[in-house]
C-alpha cells in the first residue's frame, strides 16, 4: 500500500494500492478462480492446495490428473488516487487507474480508466471528474510522487491552480521516497 493511502475493508496481501488512495468499509476483492473452459470448475481438477485434493490422493492412493486450462488472474492493481466507496466488489486481474472513483456497492470485473467514474452492476463508466485536458496533465504531472505536507500551501481544490502552483516549485521538491513497511512490523507495534 502506498504512501498516505488507507483502507477501512480487509484485503488480500497480493492487492497493489498506489499513494493517496481511499479504500471504504465492506469492499472485497474476488478470491477464488475457476477455469470455464476446462471440463469441470471444480477445485479438484485444478487446485492442489485444497485439502479435498491432497484427501481424495490418500483415499485413492494416486494423484488426481490436474490440467490447467485457464491461470488465475493476478490481483487487481489499484494506481494513484483512487477512491474506492463502501461495499464495492473488485475483479482479478484487473486495474483501477488513477484519480478513478468506484462508486457504493459496484462489482467492478473490467479495468477502470484514469479519472473515470464508474457505477453498478456490473461496473459502467459514468463520466470522467475532469475534462480531458486536465486528466492528461493531472497524469503527466505525477504529482503523487510528492508528500502530503509539500502541499500545505497549494491549493488543491483548484486543481488547474495546484498544477500551475505545483509547475512553480516542482524543480525544488524532492520525491518522496520512504522506506516500505510490512505487515508484519505493524502487526509488532
Amino acid at each position: 500500500m502506498g504512501s498516505f493511502s488507507y483502507s477501512w475493508s480487509e484485503m488480500f496481501p497480493d492487492v497493489v494500492v498506489g499513494r493517496y488512495c481511499c479504500i471504504a468499509h465492506d469492499v472485497k476483492f474476488m478470491g477464488g478462480w475457476h477455469p470455464m473452459r476446462s471440463l469441470s470448475t471444480s477445485s479438484m481438477f485444478y487446485d492442489r492446495q485444497i485439502l479435498a485434493y491432497r484427501d481424495a490422493q490418500e483415499d485413492f492412493g494416486v494423484p488426481v490428473p490436474v490440467r490447467h486450462s485457464d491461470e488465475t488472474p493476478d490481483f487487481p492493481v489499484i494506481e494513484h488516487d483512487v477512491w474506492i466507496g463502501q461495499g464495492a466488489l473488485i475483479g482479478r486481474g484487473i486495474t483501477i487507474g488513477t484519480g478513478a472513483v468506484i462508486a457504493a456497492g459496484s462489482v467492478v470485473t473490467k479495468s477502470v480508466e484514469p479519472y473515470s467514474v464508474v457505477a453498478g452492476n456490473p461496473a459502467r463508466h459514468v463520466r470522467y471528474r475532469f475534462d480531458e485536458a486536465l486528466c492528461r496533465e493531472l497524469l503527466e504531472s505525477r504529482w503523487w510522487r510528492f508528500a502530503l505536507p509539500q502541499f500545505a500551501d497549494l491549493d488543491f481544490s483548484d486543481p488547474r491552480a495546484f498544477l500551475h502552483q505545483l509547475r512553480d516549485r516542482e524543480e525544488d521538491m524532492a520525491e518522496f521516497s520512504p522506506l516500505p513497511t510490512l505487515g508484519s512490523e505493524l502487526i509488532a507495534l
